[in-house]
């Protein structure tokens, strides 16, 4: 082994190892390597997102659309046919137990049809300005909204959740907020795409004049 070129040669088989740092990460001379605390690549505007500056206020706009409604459509339709031909008959032969059965059924395709409805036609609205960060879901009304005062944020943050079914495993993202109270605040929740979470983080921190900083388990621009 020399120290001095950071090499050495396999006695077995004679290969000459390189045991340079870079080379281990796989680049080669000339490549850039992100430095632990070096500033993080800005995040690039993603899909379904728009952002805007209107009177000293930043305004991110997200659209809840996405192909499983789609899906989630044609499933409904399904869903309520099942529903309606079962009543018919309940109807038809005047059996209550055929009446009762299924209302959790209804009850279960009616919440599919609604948060069907809500991602066609609902957006995420994210105003940071005048001393307030708001978050707001509509038009149909959804749970999740919030109204911080900003004096009260200390850092944004993105975690990533893991969730295993039967049909597999998905990821899902949510941008957090840490107050000055140490209190962790969910602003954004249930996104799937990975740079609509960071680049909402990286825009309300510029934004606000946060400066960024890794908070234990969040995940790195």
């Amino acid at each position: 082994m020399n120290l001095l070129t950071m090499a050495a040669r396999c006695r077995v088989c004679q290969t000459l190892v390189d045991l340079r740092p870079e080379a281990a990460t796989g680049l080669t001379d000339g490549a850039a390597v992100p430095a632990e605390g070096s500033p993080a690549l800005p995040v690039p505007l993603p899909p379904l997102l728009s952002v805007s500056t209107v009177g000293g206020e930043l305004r991110i706009e997200r659209r809840w659309y996405a192909c499983t409604a789609i899906f989630l459509t044609v499933f409904c339709i399904m869903w309520f046919g099942f529903l309606a031909v079962w009543y018919a008959m309940a109807f038809a032969v005047g059996d209550v137990i055929m009446l009762v059965f299924p209302l959790l059924h209804v009850a279960l395709g009616l919440v599919i049809a609604y948060s069907t409805a809500a991602m066609y036609v609902n957006r995420t609205r994210i105003v940071a300005g005048r001393g307030h960060l708001t978050v707001n879901h509509g038009p149909l009304p959804w749970p999740g909204n919030r109204d911080i005062p900003t004096i009260q944020l200390e850092q944004l943050y993105c975690e990533e959740k893991f969730s295993r079914s039967r049909s597999g495993t998905s990821v899902s993202y949510s941008v957090m907020a840490r107050a000055t109270d140490g209190r962790q605040i969910a602003l954004v929740t249930g996104l799937y795409d990975r740079d609509q979470a960071l680049y909402m983080e990286q825009e309300i921190e510029r934004h606000l004049k946060i400066t960024d900083q890794h908070v234990a388990g969040g995940i790195r621009r």
